[in-house]
């Protein structure tokens, strides 16, 4: 079984860039059409806010968790 980082091409291999959150609505655009489907974090105190992906990345995503759930509710 796969685990979510996984499926997005794990930790290391989904590279990310914080953005505070006063530059976001400027550079959003251009940041997920530039980013080659990566996800951007938008950064407020230090924290991540908001997670932007692309539209496969984020499929990928809801595919993992529908099959997580199956699991666990054919395991309980």
């Amino acid at each position: 079984m796969r685990t979510t980082v996984e499926a997005l091409g794990g930790a290391q291999a989904v590279p990310s860039e914080l953005i505070p959150v006063r530059e976001l609505h400027q550079r959003l655009i251009d940041q997920v059409a530039t980013s080659g489907g990566n996800v951007v974090l938008a950064d407020t105190a230090g924290k991540p806010a908001a997670v932007v992906m692309s539209l496969q990345l984020y499929q990928q995503l809801v595919d993992e968790l529908t099959m997580l759930r199956r699991r666990t509710a054919d395991n309980a």
